[in-house]
């Protein structure tokens, strides 16, 4: 099975309105606006955090996903391998995966409004008990240079501060807040 790939920058800010502003003024597709709620395994027999990996079952309004993120590959943002498919029961894939030793690890939460913008992928999220984050992402670019200036010409067009990006997930930075 072949992984797809994205790249992606996530920077907090203190506010959603202004760049929503912007990615409208600037005729940015709107995709939508998803509750999201990702609940996080932790494998039985070998740690994430030192794999670098992740395993996470995700309720998208009324759809269920579950979703393997591989180690991060050199980007200059966040890369790394990802595959995806949709489930039909929340609950049956998560008695599988109790079954099957995974323990429950976190609960992120958020609202995501959606935009495109030059075949990249602006989301606006505000995410419960972490505060409101943009995040620019590429999936299955053919040319990692060129998904890398698409991101930064998006971060430019925002005027996000760079200094702010981070190349951690919201697990990550829960985790953390909860000194996990």
């Amino acid at each position: 099975m072949k992984l797809s790939l994205e790249i992606e920058a996530k920077i907090p800010v203190r506010e959603l309105s202004k760049y929503e502003e912007i990615l409208m003024s600037r005729g940015a597709k709107f995709i939508g606006i998803q509750h999201q709620v990702d609940i996080y395994f932790q494998h039985p027999c070998r740690d994430f955090r030192l794999t670098d990996e992740a395993l996470r079952v995700r309720l998208v309004n009324d759809k269920v996903y579950l979703t393997y993120k591989g180690s991060r590959r050199e980007a200059g943002f966040k890369a790394r391998p990802e595959v995806e498919v949709r489930i039909s029961d929340y609950s049956k894939i998560v008695d599988i995966l109790n079954n099957l030793g995974f323990k429950y690890v976190a609960k992120i939460e958020k609202i995501r409004k959606m935009y495109e913008i030059d075949n990249v992928v602006v989301s606006l999220d505000d995410v419960y008990g972490l505060g409101k984050f943009i995040e620019v992402e590429v999936r299955n670019y053919g040319n990692r240079e060129k998904a890398i200036k698409r991101i930064e010409r998006i971060i430019k067009l925002l005027r996000l501060p760079t200094s702010k990006v981070t190349t951690k997930s919201y697990l990550e930075v829960l985790l953390e807040k909860d000194n996990r």
